[in-house]
């Protein structure tokens, strides 16, 4: 179970480090002078920002769900959730995909703290 934490701790976090890559900028970026490639600050914000509205929206879902399941059952399902939405953002063919991906990534079902 925390291997899976820590696995999407850096998720959320390692979306801006890619922005700065070549290969990154190429798939999901616009061509800007010469041969170069940039991703629109508009999708920058909006890829930071996604794991986080989808946090807050899972954050509340999985608080009524704990109530009713319980907090093992919430805590198994939200893991299973993250496993299987980590491959449309690993397969993202675009990056209106990707920003789904990320949203649905954040939003998995977290259990609450308290």
């Amino acid at each position: 179970m925390s291997t899976a934490v820590v696995m999407e701790g850096y998720d959320t976090k390692l979306i801006g480090t890619l922005f700065a890559q070549p290969a990154f900028q190429k798939a999901y970026g616009e061509l800007v002078e010469g041969d170069s490639y940039q991703v629109p600050a508009p999708w920058q914000a909006g890829l930071g920002n996604g794991s986080t509205v989808g946090q807050l929206l899972g954050l509340l879902l999985a608080g009524y769900i704990s109530e009713r399941f319980g907090f093992r059952k919430t805590v198994l399902g939200g893991l299973t959730a993250i496993a299987a939405l980590i491959f449309i953002t690993f397969f993202a063919p675009s990056i209106v995909v990707l920003e789904v991906g990320q949203i649905l990534i954040g939003k998995h079902l977290r259990p609450p703290l308290a």
